[in-house]
């Protein structure tokens, strides 16, 4: 959660310091980072398990 924020605060201001709206890139810019990061981190866990050789098979 804590990556998510940083990255959407980040774009958010940059976005607007360029002369973007914010409102319109909150929305699209939450999902996807969420999804990015979301995907990222599942794949460290399986990852993880498989090394720990907690998968069992």
């Amino acid at each position: 959660g804590v990556a998510l924020t940083a990255v959407v605060v980040t774009v958010v201001f940059a976005g607007y310091r360029r002369g973007h709206n914010p409102d319109t890139l909150v929305g699209p810019l939450v999902t996807t980072t969420g999804d990015v990061f979301g995907t990222l981190f599942l794949l460290v866990a399986v990852r993880t398990v498989l090394a720990l050789g907690l998968g069992g098979g």
